[in-house]
């Protein structure tokens, strides 16, 4: 899970890729986690 700062850097690319998370954001009142996720080998 990020941080709250490493969030906000992401966010842009998050809402590039799917524009409706912005609405979204903007409509709830909860945190919306972000999560990166990466092979393990």
């Amino acid at each position: 899970k990020l941080s709250e700062d490493e969030k906000e850097s992401i966010w842009p690319y998050i809402i590039k890729a799917c524009p409706f998370y912005e609405e979204y954001r903007q409509k709830t009142t909860r945190n919306i986690p972000v999560f990166i996720c990466s092979a393990i080998n």
